[in-house]
C-alpha cells in the first residue's frame, strides 16, 4: 500500500527499501491511475478561480502520502475530497501528493494543514511533527477502524505448505516493499517464526501493483507464496479482477479469520489501523473542527471506504519496534559500521591513544615480567638448596637412627631366637605329658602359650626383615579383626592398668591387602602410646582412650584418641616427624622412670608399617587436651 521507511536522524530511505518514486511507475500503473484520478484533479480549483476568491476564503491545505495502489484513488481520495469541498463552501481544500520525506518536511516547514497517511506514517509523524488523530478509514468489510488492515499468506490449492512457518526457504511474491498492509504486516506475522523475516524467503518478488497480481503470479508458478493485503480477495471477486475459477486454486495459510471478527475478510496476520487523517497543530482549529466533523458524518456509499475514529495505534509502534523500520530505524543503527562511519575521526584518535596505552603497558607488563621471573627463579633455587638441604638431613637422621635399631634388632633377634625355640619345645614337651590326663583346662593353658610363642617368633621375624631393610609379604586380611586383637593385647597388658578404653566398630569386615601382623602392630603401639599420655593427667582427669574404626567415603579411619595433658609447640611438631623418638611411653615400661627416654621404636615401627601399606598418618589435637592419632585407609588398598 503505502510506502513507509526511513530513518529517524535524516529521514533518509535506505537504499535497499526505497519506495518508488510516482513519477517513475510503470506505464500500466500511470495509466491506471490516470483513470482513477482525473475526476479528482478536474474537481481541483483553477488557478483563475483561485485568485479570484484567495482574498475570501482560507486555504486548507492537505498533504496526502503517495501511493501505488489506484484503490486508493478510486475508493477513498476521490470521494474524500468531494464531500469535503461540498462540506466546506467557504474553503478552499488543496491536495498536494507527496513522498513521505517531502511531506514530513512540508509539515515542519508549515506547507500543510492535514495529512492522510498509513497509520505507521501517521505513528511517526505524531512525535516528529505533532500530528493529531482526527479519523481513521474503515473499509466496507471491517466494523472497526483499529481492526481493518491485515496481510494475508496465500498458497496453490495443491501446495503441500500448511502453515508460514513451511516457507522458509521459498519465493514468495508481494504487491510493494514498502506498503504497511501489503508487507510490512506480514514481515511481523513472521517473527513468531525467525528473528530476521527479511531473510525469511529464499526470493522476494514486488509488482508493484502493476498487472500481473501476486495472485496471477503465484497461480502461474513464478512463485510457492503470495501476500497480499486483507480484503484484496473479495475485493477481487467483487470487482472481477481475477474469476472465483481462479481464487478456486489458491489456499490462506494460517487464516485468523472467525465469524465474530470485526474485519470478516480473509487473513493471516493480526489486524490494524487502515489510512489515518491527521491535522497539524498550526491549523485552523475552526477549520480542522469542520473537516473532523464532515468526515465523521460523510454518507457511506456501497463499496466506498469510510472514516470513523480510532486512537488505538500501539499495535502499530509494536509492530515498527519489532521489525526496527519506521520511527525505530534508529534500532538498526547500532553496530559498529554505523559507529564507525558516524564518529570516524573521534574513533581514530581514541584507537591512537588506545594503541599508545596498550604499548606503555605491554612495555610495564615486559619488564614487571622479566624482574619477576628472575626473583622467582631466584627465591626457587633458594628454596631447592634448602629443601635438599632439609632431604639431606632428614637421610643422615633416619639413617642414623635406623643404623641403631638395626644394630639392636639384631642383637634383640640373635638373643631371642634360642629362647622362643626353648618355649617350643617346652610346651610340646608339656602338652605331650598332660595329653593323658584330659584337663581341659591345661590343654588350653598350652594353646595359648603355644599361640603367644609363635607371635613372638613372628614378631621377631618382622623386626629381622625391617632392620635388613625388606618387606613382609602381604595377603588378605580382614582389618576389623586384626585391630580387635591388638585390642585384646592391650587390654591384658599392664599399659592397660587404670585407663578406660572405649571402642567403636563397623559392621561386618574389611579387607585389606597387608599383613595381619603388621595391622595388630601398628593399633597396639598407638593403643599403647595413647595410654601413656593419659597415665600423665597428675591430679586430673582418669586416664580414657577410644579406638574408632569406621568407614568413609574415601575409605577407612582408624583413629587413637587420648585424654592426654596438651602438648607444647614443640611436643606436638615431633609427633609428625620421621626421626622423633617415642616420648609418650609409660613409666612402668621405661623401667628408669624417667618418661621420654626411649628409642622410638613403636612410632618409628608405626611409620614404616604405613609406609610399606600405602597408608597416610597424621596427629591432631584434642580439645580440650589430647591428641588423636589417625591412619587413613585410602579405597585403593581396600578390596
Amino acid at each position: 500500500m503505502i510506502g513507509f521507511l526511513f530513518s529517524c536522524r535524516d529521514r533518509t530511505i535506505p537504499p535497499y527499501r526505497e519506495g518508488r518514486s510516482f513519477r517513475s511507475k510503470a506505464g500500466a500503473f500511470a495509466f491506471a491511475l490516470l483513470i482513477a484520478a482525473g475526476p479528482i484533479f478536474a474537481s481541483q480549483p483553477s488557478p483563475a478561480s483561485l485568485r479570484a476568491g484567495e482574498a475570501e476564503k482560507p486555504v486548507f491545505t492537505i498533504g496526502v502520502e503517495e501511493t501505488l495502489d489506484p484503490w486508493f484513488f478510486v475508493q477513498t481520495f476521490a470521494p474524500t475530497m468531494e464531500h469535503l469541498r461540498k462540506s466546506l463552501p467557504d474553503t478552499t481544500i488543496r491536495t498536494e501528493l507527496m513522498s513521505q520525506n517531502a511531506l514530513l518536511d512540508a509539515a515542519e516547514e508549515r506547507r500543510i494543514d492535514a495529512l492522510i497517511s498509513t497509520s505507521g506514517l501517521y505513528a511517526f509523524a505524531r512525535n516528529e511533527v505533532g500530528a493529531q488523530h482526527v479519523a481513521t478509514r474503515r473499509q466496507p468489510l471491517a466494523t472497526n477502524p483499529a481492526r481493518a488492515t491485515g496481510a494475508v499468506f496465500l498458497v496453490r490449492s495443491e501446495s503441500k505448505y500448511r502453515s508460514i512457518g513451511d516457507l522458509r526457504g521459498k519465493s514468495v511474491v508481494a504487491t510493494d516493499e514498502g506498503s504497511f498492509d501489503g508487507w510490512h504486516v506480514a514481515l511481523g506475522e513472521l517473527l513468531h517464526y525467525t528473528d530476521d523475516p527479511e531473510h525469511f524467503f529464499s526470493e522476494t518478488k514486488f509488482t508493484h501493483y502493476t498487472t500481473p497480481a501476486p495472485v496471477s503470479l503465484l497461480l502461474a508458478g513464478d512463485a510457492e507464496a503470495a501476500v497480499v493485503k486483507m480484503c484484496d480477495l473479495e475485493r477481487y471477486l467483487q470487482t472481477r479482477t481475477l474469476s472465483e475459477a481462479s481464487l478456486s486454486h489458491v489456499r490462506v495459510l494460517s487464516p485468523k479469520t472467525r465469524e465474530s471478527d470485526e474485519a470478516r475478510c480473509l487473513r493471516s496476520t493480526d489486524v490494524y489501523p487502515e489510512l489515518v487523517f491527521s491535522t497539524l497543530s498550526h491549523a485552523d482549529p475552526e477549520i480542522v473542527e469542520r473537516v473532523a466533523r464532515a468526515l465523521l458524518f460523510m454518507p457511506e456509499k456501497d463499496g466506498d471506504w469510510h472514516w470513523g475514529l480510532s486512537n488505538s495505534f500501539g499495535s502499530v509502534d509494536k509492530l515498527y519496534r519489532s521489525l526496527k523500520i519506521g520511527p525505530y530505524e534508529y534500532l538498526r543503527q547500532t553496530g559498529w559500521r554505523y559507529w564507525i562511519e558516524t564518529y570516524r575521526e573521534y574513533l581514530f584518535l581514541a584507537a591512537g591513544l588506545i594503541l599508545l596505552v596498550l604499548m606503555h603497558i605491554v612495555r610495564t607488563n615486559r619488564l614487571v615480567a622479566l624482574r619477576t621471573a628472575q626473583l622467582r627463579e631466584t627465591l626457587a633455587a633458594k628454596e631447592r638448596a634448602e629443601e635438599a638441604a632439609g632431604i639431606a638431613r632428614e637421610k643422615l637422621a633416619r639413617h642414623d637412627r635406623l643404623t641403631i635399631i638395626a644394630s639392636m634388632s639384631n642383637m634383640i633377634v640373635h638373643e631371642l631366637t634360642q629362647p622362643i625355640t626353648s618355649l617350643f619345645n617346652y610346651t610340646a614337651s608339656l602338652r605331650l605329658y598332660v595329653r593323658d590326663q584330659r584337663d581341659e583346662a591345661l590343654d588350653e593353658l598350652c594353646r595359648r602359650i603355644d599361640r603367644q610363642a609363635r607371635r613372638i617368633s613372628d614378631i621377631v621375624q618382622s623386626v629381622r626383615l625391617y632392620a635388613r631393610g625388606e618387606r613382609v609379604v602381604h595377603t588378605d586380611i580382614d582389618l576389623v579383626e586384626a585391630v580387635r586383637r591388638a585390642v585384646s593385647t592391650f587390654r591384658s597388658s599392664t599399659a592397660a592398668r587404670g585407663v578406660t578404653l572405649q571402642e567403636t566398630w563397623p559392621e561386618g569386615s574389611l579387607l585389606l591387602l597387608g599383613s595381619a601382623l603388621e595391622m595388630e602392630l601398628l593399633a597396639l603401639n598407638l593403643l599403647k602410646n595413647a595410654a601413656a599420655a593419659a597415665k600423665k593427667n597428675r591430679g586430673g582427669p582418669s586416664p580414657v582412650v577410644s579406638i574408632c574404626l569406621a568407614k568413609t567415603g574415601a575409605g577407612v579411619l582408624l583413629t587413637v584418641e587420648d585424654n592426654g595433658p596438651e602438648l607444647s609447640e614443640d611436643e606436638f611438631r615431633a609427633l609428625s616427624e620421621p626421626t622423633s623418638a617415642i616420648v609418650r611411653e609409660s613409666d612402668e615400661e621405661k623401667g628408669d622412670g624417667q618418661a621420654g627416654a626411649g628409642l622410638g621404636l613403636g612410632l618409628n615401627l608405626c611409620r614404616s608399617i604405613v609406609e610399606h601399606h600405602g597408608l597416610r598418618m597424621s596427629f591432631e589435637r584434642r580439645s580440650p587436651q589430647g591428641v588423636v592419632a589417625v591412619v587413613e585407609f585410602p579405597q585403593e588398598v581396600l578390596k
